[in-house]
């Protein structure tokens, strides 16, 4: 596989690792092969469905052999589904637990039960913490005995799962890790407020540090010899994902880790530092060997963020004029581009475009407006370039019927997100191995849900964690 994979990222290393705000600019549609655009010139967006999932939705769109080959290689990578029940999480992890538990039953103490833990939690948060809870029951409760009996929640934020975990876990200390200041403040006036309903709450130790290349803070100095950490992360962003990494393999304090990345165009990549100083100690990717000569983009680390199952719903009841709006965000990007002010030229990808609101009857003049509403001095100038400038006014009229090619344009790109998430997880699996420690890979989350749904599971064996 790993050969058909490197051969995959050299032929279509162009398409993960352009653009799509330089559609205009770079012609992305004629740099695609004749075939595809044969294929897909008359797409609709329902037709390219087929593209960001594996599931067989109807298409009229017969697909070029090579892309029929594409689909296939993707096919072959995990499934995404979701496992649910607790008896399937523990055999995809190689585990029996000791007692049939319910799919939810230790979350139902935390979240389900109370209002005041869902105090400030979008409903996607509160999904996600009952399937950690869930995975961790199973690593406390297995047959072979319990693989912890102290829980570190790394990157705690407002410490959400922390308070959630001291409560499924009363005999179990709780540690939360946060380097910013001001949201374990607010950590620390939540739990405050938990005891009204759970009397004999013991809320989690705070602990306010970054976790940076061999971290051993004070939350690790604190445990005695006997106390055996699970490490989890959340959904860290970027470097941190390999920051927990490394604390697990270095710390025979840590037994046990449940890791779910995300942010991956993030990570730091010594190839991308001009300073070329990046220490290895400290790169977010590669972190093993065996991948040690992957070179992937930050556009393509972008793809791996992407939620496809969620985009395939929206090419399904999203209102067309939707899609020729992101069009138009090309269109802005070709204006400044080429405008005769070589000071605008040179702000062309720096300024943070506003969120535009439009209807099926709004403007190409509206939307500029909306995007530069922070800038309108700079909006007036590029109003002022259409005017005088006939390429940029044939553009505009082009791009009212040629965002379905920037759309298909797109969805390709999108087809190989899930493989460049499978090489960026693998890598991780790998960089365990190396170190003496299995680990899985278990679909933990619904995608529809949480789209960085993989979570990594590891365990040390008795004698490695002495």
């Amino acid at each position: 596989m790993d050969t058909l994979f490197q051969h995959v990222f050299g032929r279509y290393a162009w398409l993960m690792d352009c653009f799509m705000t330089d559609y205009f600019i770079s012609d992305h549609w004629n740099r695609l092969p004749s075939s595809w655009q044969s294929a897909f010139k008359d797409a609709e967006p329902e037709d390219l469905v087929c593209l960001v999932t594996v599931s067989h939705y109807p298409s009229k769109v017969v697909l070029p052999l090579s892309i029929l080959c594409l689909k296939s290689i993707i096919s072959r990578l995990p499934s995404r589904s979701a496992v649910r029940s607790s008896s399937d999480i523990a055999k995809a992890c190689g585990m029996r637990s000791k007692h049939a538990l319910v799919p939810s039953d230790r979350a139902s103490i935390g979240i389900a039960a109370n209002n005041i833990l869902r105090t400030k939690m979008k409903l996607k948060k509160q999904y996600e913490i009952d399937c950690v809870v869930r995975m961790a029951t199973i690593l406390r409760e297995n047959e072979a005995g319990p693989f912890f009996n102290t829980l570190i929640d790394i990157g705690a934020g407002m410490g959400h799962l922390s308070r959630v975990l001291s409560i499924a876990f009363p005999d179990c200390p709780v540690v939360a890790v946060e380097q910013d200041k001001e949201l374990v403040q607010r950590s620390i006036e939540l739990d405050h407020t938990v005891p009204k309903f759970h009397k004999n709450f013991i809320p989690p130790r705070h602990h306010c540090e970054s976790v940076q290349s061999g971290f051993y803070g004070s939350c690790l100095d604190e445990l005695s010899d006997g106390q055996k950490a699970l490490l989890i992360g959340l959904h860290p962003c970027g470097d941190l994902s390999a920051s927990i990494l490394r604390i697990f393999v270095e710390s025979t304090r840590v037994t046990s880790m449940i890791l779910s990345g995300c942010c991956y165009h993030k990570l730091t990549l010594a190839s991308e530092r001009r300073d070329n100083e990046v220490l290895p100690s400290k790169m977010g990717f590669p972190l093993s060997s065996k991948y040690s000569f992957l070179r992937i983009s930050y556009a393509a680390r972008d793809l791996a963020c992407h939620a496809n199952e969620c985009f395939a719903e929206k090419l399904l009841t999203k209102p067309k004029y939707g899609f020729r709006t992101q069009c138009y965000r090309a269109v802005i990007e070709w204006l400044f581009a080429n405008h005769d002010d070589p000071g605008i030229r040179q702000l062309r990808g720096t300024l943070p475009l506003c969120s535009v609101l439009v209807t099926e009857k709004t403007s190409f003049e509206e939307i500029v407006r909306q995007a530069l509403a922070k800038y309108p001095s700079i909006a007036e100038a590029i109003l002022e370039q259409i005017k005088n400038d006939e390429r940029a006014r044939k553009l505009i009229e082009t791009a009212k019927e040629e965002w379905r090619q920037y759309l298909v344009v797109h969805c390709l790109r999108l087809l190989f997100g899930p493989l460049v998430e499978y090489l960026l997880i693998t890598d991780r699996i790998e960089f365990l191995r190396e170190h003496g420690h299995e680990a899985v890979v278990v679909p933990l989350f619904d995608p529809t849900v949480s789209p960085r749904n993989f979570a990594i599971v590891a365990t040390k064996t008795r004698s490695s964690s002495r």
